[in-house]
């Protein structure tokens, strides 16, 4: 299973470069850049996604750094105006 993560995640880290991006910081730091302004994207694999009774997806991401647990809420999937 590690292998096929750290495989995954240089795929991920090589397209995140090649458009432009920067992959820095870990997973358990998003609170911080959050309050700090200086969350722009969050770059992780997707673990596992599942949908809810509200129409919500609640989502387990994974990088290299660890796994954090989260939240799409139906409207972000619904309607326009949430990218």
């Amino acid at each position: 299973m590690w292998v096929r993560m750290r495989v995954s995640w240089v795929s991920v880290v090589e397209f995140v470069n090649a458009n432009g991006g920067n992959v820095s910081g870990c997973l358990r730091d998003i609170k911080n850049f959050l309050k700090n302004g200086k969350l722009e994207q969050v770059v992780a694999i997707c673990k596992s996604c599942t949908p809810n009774a509200l129409g919500d997806l609640t989502l387990t991401l994974k990088n290299l750094s660890g796994t954090i647990f989260g939240t799409i809420y139906h409207k972000v999937l619904t309607e326009d105006g949430y990218g």
